[in-house]
């Protein structure tokens, strides 16, 4: 490839992020535009990928002073070593993962994305295809959980229990002070640890919270946990009356596959995992058995999917269901885990019953817009679901026609039927004709990725995205509001 052509689309690419000016631009167009730089983002992720690969394997980095070909790729970037070491990595993985190097290739894979597909999919290559379809349809925080629970099930007994003891040999707490003066810290713990740390944080917390309320402040949940971290390590330091520590009011739930704890670690699609947290080896599980704080799900048990309690309240068994079932919010890619809030699918104010299948966990700000703002719900064939923004509002109610951006279906919400049919040309010429225009003689200048209208005589030129003719249905809506709101 020659250097030259990539030094024009540097150049070109240059100017047109210097005379770019957002604030004139129309809201939808600036969404479309950044669809388009999020594109060339991603390519040149892949170019990066492509290129490290190459400089590692000639290890011509040695002749410039560097260390390795991480320490070169941060040296360029300006980024960490360590960013650059998992940049690294994941080049070398891609040429055993070509349907991964393909969508890498193709724009369709973030740098975080590839990065997990391919640390998974090098563990496990059976799981290629699924990851990247989680990539494209789970987003980022499930796609990390899915790849997470791959790596774990691809492992034998023995390499997980090895994983295990290391990240326990490498624990840490480590606490700075910040530039600006405040306490900082960090941890690395196991996960059934980590899983004890975030129960008790939890269980302290809700405290917390009820005070801030009762005492009308409203602050950031990161806040009360930051609070809930002084209020443990208070009472740590306190003790009970008789000199020894509480414990904590708190669980931690676990899911364990039967079948798992019979041959004694996971394989396939079973499962020995903390909710919420993570894999864990079926060694640590057996070892937790009989431990208090534990709540565990054996999948062989009961089927608590049929459970329906009379009552607004859950009973235990439904609720240790709910805590496994759910660990996030119900809402596709809305993967929030924390002061989830259990929304009735069917109102209980009809049934007077509580089940399980009728129970959708949302976060705070879903379960807002579903109890107070007249979103609905969608179930999908996959148990979760969409929200829906309302639509019983009258036209004057609403104004103009709201950009289609965050539709459902990736389509313009105002688009009357057979849109999608309308020839690209009639339709910059019909748009014309409501804002007053004459366009007689219209001259097509450009037929590519987008339509490139000359509406003559008028001295305008319009650009149809080629496919995307739902846009032109949004003008057309916005020109009649114009028109009326002009006769009023």
């Amino acid at each position: 490839m020659s250097g030259s052509i990539i030094s024009r689309l540097v150049a070109g690419l240059r100017r047109v992020v210097h005379d770019l000016e957002p604030e004139r631009m129309d809201a939808c167009d600036a969404v479309e535009l950044l669809a388009s730089f999020v594109e060339i983002e991603r390519l040149s992720v892949a170019a990066k990928a492509l290129l490290i690969k190459r400089i590692d394997d000639s290890r011509i980095w040695k002749l410039e002073g560097h260390r390795s070909a991480a320490h070169l790729l941060a040296a360029t970037t300006g980024t960490s070593v360590g960013q650059a070491v998992a940049v690294v990595e994941t080049a070398r993985r891609l040429p055993e993962l070509p349907r991964t190097e393909e969508e890498l290739r193709a724009g369709r894979l973030s740098e975080s994305q590839v990065r997990e597909v391919s640390a998974a999919a090098a563990a496990a290559p059976h799981a290629e295809r699924e990851l990247l379809e989680r990539a494209h349809t789970d987003g980022l925080a499930g796609l990390k959980q899915y790849a997470a629970r791959v790596r774990a099930n691809a492992a034998s007994g023995d390499d997980e229990f090895t994983r295990y003891r290391r990240i326990h040999a490498t624990r840490y707490v480590r606490c700075w002070t910040d530039a600006e003066g405040a306490d900082r810290g960090e941890w690395k713990l196991t996960p059934d640890a980590g899983a004890r740390v975030r129960a008790a944080l939890r269980a302290e917390q809700d405290g917390v919270f009820a005070e801030a309320r009762a005492e009308g402040r409203r602050e950031p949940h990161q806040a009360y946990a930051a609070d809930a971290l002084v209020a443990v390590a208070e009472r740590a330091l306190a003790g009970s009356a008789d000199g020894t520590r509480r414990p904590p009011a708190a669980t931690v739930l676990m899911r364990l596959d039967a079948t798992a704890l019979r041959h004694g670690h996971t394989e396939g699609d079973e499962v020995c995992e903390i909710a919420g947290v993570g894999p864990v080896p079926v060694a640590v599980a057996r070892d937790l058995l009989g431990d208090a704080l534990l709540k565990i799900v054996i999948t062989d048990g009961v089927d608590v999917l049929n459970v329906t309690h009379v009552g607004r309240t859950r009973t235990a068994a439904v609720q240790t269901a709910l805590e496994w079932l759910f660990t996030e919010c119900g809402v596709v890619d809305c993967h929030q885990r924390d002061h989830l809030e259990y929304h009735h699918t069917n109102p209980y104010r009809d049934t007077k019953v509580t089940r399980l299948r009728e129970l959708v966990p949302l976060c705070p700000h879903q379960h807002d817009l579903v109890e107070h703002r007249g979103f609905t719900l969608q179930r999908r064939a996959d148990g979760e679901y969409d929200l829906l923004p309302p639509d019983n509002a009258d036209e004057d109610e609403r104004g103009p026609p709201r950009c289609p951006v965050r539709s459902q279906t990736g389509t313009c919400d105002t688009a009357p039927p057979g849109i999608d049919e309308v020839d690209p040309v009639q339709a910059a010429v019909t748009v014309a004709t409501r804002f007053g225009l004459t366009a007689a003689q219209p001259v097509v200048l450009s037929d590519s990725k987008n339509v490139v209208v000359w509406l003559a005589p008028a001295p305008i030129v319009a650009k149809v995205g080629a496919g995307h003719h739902r846009r032109l249905a949004h003008e057309l809506a916005v020109a009649e509001y114009l028109t009326r709101s002009e006769r009023r």
